[in-house]
């Protein structure tokens, strides 16, 4: 039973990527479910170009915490899309630049307005 109702919705949406992840035919000797690294491949050179070039600070504030910007939830969105098959918009991108925006955000995700929350 989902924990909240954005839950079941989320794990709807999902539910083809989900099937694809875990519904693997298990019966093969070394299967490769591309869950927790497997497989394992050397970054490309046009992935690694990207890296370097972009960890070069632009202006003071390249580093520090700000809201996401509008084309990289785009370019999120069009990514996953084009990676998963499932259609996802701008807006279902939540971008974060730290453990508290991501922890924010899921715990929106997982309940309901009215819930209950206790926070060790």
């Amino acid at each position: 039973m989902p924990v909240s109702r954005r839950t079941k919705r989320v794990l709807e949406t999902l539910s083809p990527f989900l099937e694809g992840m875990i519904g693997q035919d298990r019966s093969h000797p070394n299967p490769c479910d591309f869950m927790a690294g497997n497989p394992q491949e050397i970054a490309g050179r046009e992935y690694v170009e990207t890296l370097q070039k972009w960890l070069e600070p632009k202006n003071p504030q390249w580093f520090g915490y700000g809201t996401p910007t509008q084309p990289a939830q785009e370019a999120a969105a069009e990514g996953l899309t084009a990676e998963l098959g499932i259609n996802f918009e701008p807006a279902d991108i939540l971008l974060c630049r730290g453990a508290h925006a991501g922890l924010a955000g899921i715990l929106n995700l997982v309940v309901d307005p009215g819930d209950e929350v206790i926070v060790p």
